[in-house]
C-alpha cells in the first residue's frame, strides 16, 4: 500500500502548515516515488458522476464513439479497442479503449502544429448528456489539486511556492479516461503484464478503476499495487 498524506493544509493552511505538508510529500517522492492524497477537496459526488458518465460513454455502440474518433495529428478524441502492450511472450495482450482531452485551442492556433496534436480542439460526445459537464467538473478538481502538488513540491525543493507553477506560460493539461476491457475467457491463460511506462509530464494524478489493477515502480524497483482508497486520489507521481 502507498503512503497516504492529508493535503487540507495546502488549500486552508498557513505557509508553515504548508511547508510541513510539502516536506512530507517531498520525503515519500524521494523514498517511495507515489502516494495517495486525503482531503484533496474535489467531492465524491463530483467523482462519481465522472465514473458514471466515463462507464456510460464506454458502454455505448461502437459506431457511435467512432463518430468522434481521434483525429491524425491530434490527441484529442475517442480511442478505439487496442492492445496496450505486453511484457509477457506468448501471453494475451491486455486491450483498452480510450477518450483524450486537453486545453481547448483552434486548428489555426500555431501551437497545434508546433507541438505535434499536443493542442487542438476538444471533441464531445452527445452521449451521455451529461458527459460534458461531469467530466468538466472533475477535470477541474483534480487539476486545482495538481497546482497545490505543484506548490507543494516548490517548497518540499527549498524554493518559492509558486517558482513551478509560474513555469507553465500556456498550460499544458490533458486527461485520459481509459476502460481497460475484462478478459473472463483467458482467466487461465499466461498472466500478461500491460507494458511498464514512465509518463514525460509534470505531475500525473491518477484514479484507478475500483477493480484494481493498477501498479507502481518504486525507487527500489519494486511494483506495488494501487488498489482504491475511499477518500483519496490514488496516486500521484512527479516525473
Amino acid at each position: 500500500m502507498l503512503p497516504i498524506i492529508d493535503i487540507a493544509p495546502l488549500f486552508h493552511g498557513d505557509l508553515n502548515a504548508r511547508r510541513e505538508v510539502a516536506r512530507q510529500i517531498g520525503e515519500i517522492c524521494e523514498n517511495v516515488g507515489f502516494l495517495y492524497v486525503a482531503n484533496h477537496g474535489v467531492e465524491d459526488a463530483v467523482i462519481e458522476n465522472a465514473r458514471d458518465a466515463t462507464e456510460r460513454f464506454f458502454a455505448l455502440p461502437e459506431n457511435m464513439k467512432r463518430t468522434i474518433q481521434r483525429r491524425e495529428h491530434t490527441l484529442r478524441g475517442y480511442i478505439p479497442t487496442m492492445p496496450f502492450g505486453t511484457n509477457t511472450p506468448d501471453a494475451p495482450p491486455t486491450t483498452h479503449e480510450g477518450f483524450n482531452l486537453g486545453v481547448d485551442a483552434p486548428f489555426d492556433d500555431p501551437e497545434v502544429a508546433a507541438t505535434g496534436g499536443l493542442y487542438g480542439p476538444n471533441l464531445w460526445p452527445d452521449a451521455p448528456a451529461e458527459f460534458r459537464d461531469a467530466i468538466t467538473a472533475y477535470w477541474d478538481g483534480v487539476d486545482a489539486v495538481s497546482k497545490r502538488l505543484l506548490g507543494a513540491f516548490a517548497l518540499a525543493l527549498g524554493q518559492e511556492e509558486d517558482r513551478l507553477t509560474a513555469m507553465f506560460s500556456k498550460q499544458l493539461t490533458n486527461i485520459s479516461l481509459l476502460h481497460y476491457h475484462a478478459r473472463p475467457e483467458m482467466i487461465d491463460a499466461p498472466r500478461d503484464d500491460a507494458l511498464a511506462h514512465r509518463d514525460t509530464n509534470a505531475i500525473t494524478v491518477l484514479l484507478p478503476g475500483k477493480v484494481g489493477g493498477l501498479q507502481v515502480q518504486g525507487t527500489d524497483g519494486t511494483y506495488r499495487e494501487v488498489t482504491p482508497e475511499p477518500g483519496a486520489l490514488s496516486s500521484i507521481s512527479a516525473t
